[in-house]
Parts: structure tokens; sequence; C-alpha cells
């Protein structure tokens, strides 16, 4: 949320960073400080992992207090909402202004507020929420969340490994290599399945076992393969395949209905993307009529800006890679 509300703060990256260094912060201190009291108050196990605070103010007598805690937890729960609901009308309006979604989300009110992004927001919000158990919907949001940082993560090393990689004029697909297609696929459909396995207990283990070996060695020969050609580059790619190995992992493990709803919400966002969007994409009318077809100004100026910025960027890796020893592609 903080991240998507930088169009909005002057000096976005000064402000953004810090603000973002600053709240996780004070919430892992926060948290921390919370869960040694806890553990102190009552032990840890008798601590109530849905509701540990009010819990633990009953579990010592102290009822006023958890009433105090229940009176705050709603209360908190509110800002919370609105913190994390505040973000999603303004991606709807950049979406809208990159022609990914109806001209109509880039229209603001007197306030200078995306209301037609608002109202679309509070109406998915509704429904969703009243339609979907709270568990359900809980593991359906934890998996989305993974599936998009995953992707992320899956684009910052084909963008490592591959320096020529076009803009955005042909298909994802036939910008990778072979090679690269059947490593990635195969080591998220083994991960995915090693989790799978993990649901089924303890009947499952050697399967999990046998499965995360080979995903394993397919890590092995991803970073030999890596280091043969990008030499000590390759070090740059560990955190993002750590990610993707954690969130596939973790996203595995949830249950088959948040699966099946993510995929859902998966497939209305390619319908819409494909029936809408990449026709009607900024980009698309940029590369297309030449820097016109009645583009947003702003959105002309941010693409041309990122389009020379990348530019630079890849020229300066490629010549440091091909200047360090055993470096280069």
């Amino acid at each position: 949320a903080v991240c998507v509300l930088s169009e909005e703060v002057e000096k976005p990256t000064v402000v953004i960073p810090r603000a973002i260094g600053i709240t996780i912060s004070c919430t892992a201190t926060l948290y921390a400080l919370v869960s040694i009291s806890l553990i102190g108050l009552i032990g840890v196990d008798q601590i109530n992992p849905l509701t540990p605070i009010y819990s633990a103010f009953q579990y010592v007598g102290l009822d006023w207090a958890a009433i105090v805690v229940a009176v705050a937890a709603v209360t908190c729960s509110i800002t919370a909402t609105y913190g994390t609901s505040a973000g999603q009308p303004r991606v709807f309006y950049r979406m809208g202004k990159d022609g990914l979604l109806s001209p109509k989300f880039t229209k603001v009110n007197s306030k200078g507020s995306p209301f037609y992004g608002i109202f679309w927001t509070l109406v998915i919000t509704v429904i969703i929420s009243a339609l979907l158990d709270f568990d359900i919907l809980n593991q359906a949001i934890s998996a989305g969340i993974l599936l998009m940082q995953g992707l992320v993560c899956v684009g910052c090393v084909l963008r490592r490994i591959r320096r020529g990689l076009p803009r955005s004029s042909e298909p994802l697909y036939d910008r990778v290599d072979k090679e690269a297609r059947i490593c990635l696929a195969a080591l998220i459909i083994v991960l995915i399945i090693a989790g799978l396995c993990l649901q089924g207990g303890h009947s499952s283990e050697i399967a999990v076992y046998v499965f995360l070996c080979v995903y394993a060695a397919g890590l092995v020969a991803f970073f030999y393969r890596g280091w043969r050609l990008m030499g000590s580059n390759v070090l740059s790619l560990i955190v993002p395949v750590a990610a993707v190995t954690v969130n596939i992992f973790i996203m595995a493990s949830l249950g088959w209905l948040a699966f099946c709803i993510v995929l859902a919400y998966f497939a209305a966002g390619s319908v819409i993307y494909f029936g809408y969007g990449i026709r009607h994409s900024a980009m698309n009318g940029l590369r297309l009529n030449g820097g016109g077809g009645g583009l947003d100004v702003e959105m002309e100026d941010i693409i041309r800006m990122a389009s020379k910025s990348m530019s630079i960027a890849d020229s300066s890796s490629s010549s440091s890679e091909a200047a360090a020893p055993g470096g280069g592609m």
C-alpha cells in the first residue's frame, strides 16, 4: 500500500524507502515485545494463536483488560482495512492511465480521489467477504500475495540471466530460450508437488523428500549453468530464487479451495487483460503509433524515461560483465 501511494508523495525516492523501513522496524519490534510479554505471562503452551492477547488476559483473570483489548482490536481492524484497501483504487487509476482498464478509472472527484476505483474496490470487497468463509478468504489472500511476489521474483531471474530481452513487442514466452523455460517450469512443478504431498501427513514424507532432492539437484544445475554464463554475477540470483522457493512451498501447503480461488481471479484477470487491456495498452500504442495515438502525455513520458533508463542499465551491466573475469554472456 505504501509503494502504490508513491505518486501522491513529494520526493518518493526518499520518503517511500524510509516509510517502508520505519514501518517494518516498528511492526517487528512491537510483535517481538508482545510475544515476549505473552510468553512471560502465560507460557507458550497456553497461548491461543487466534486471540493471543485477549485470551492471555482472560487466563490470568484480568477480564477488564480483555475487554479493552477486544475493543482496540475492532477499532484497529477498521484502520488496518482502510490502509490495506487504500492502494487498490490507485492501482485501478494507474491501469486506467495505461489503457489496461476503462478510462473511467482515471476520473477523480473534486478532492482528487479516484472515486470510480474506490467504488469498485468497495463492491468487490463486500461481495467477496460476504460469500467466502474467513479462513478460506485468508488463505486465498495469502496465496494471491505469494503468487504475485513469486512472479515478480521469476521476472527478476529472467531479466538478470537474459540481458538482451525485448521490452514488450513480443510474447514473453518467446523471449526465453527453451532450456531456461524447461528448467524453471520443472523446478516450480516439483516444488508444488512436494508441498501438496506435505498435506498428506506422515505417509507422504518420503515423496516430499524425493521431490525436494530433485528440486535441490535442479537448483544446483541451474546455478552451475548460470556460473558458466555469468560468472560471479550469478550470486545476484540467490535472493529471488530463494524467495520463489519459499513462496511456492507455502502456496502448495495451503488448502485446495484457496488454490481454486486464486486460479479463479487469475483467470478473471487474464480475461480482462487479453479481452481489453492488451488492445488498449498505452505501451502498445506508443510502440505501434510512434509515440502518439491519443495517449496520456504523463504516461508517454514515464514510458520513455523507463525505457531509456533500462537501456542505460543494460549497457552498463553488459560492459561490467564483459570486463569481469569469466563474466559476460
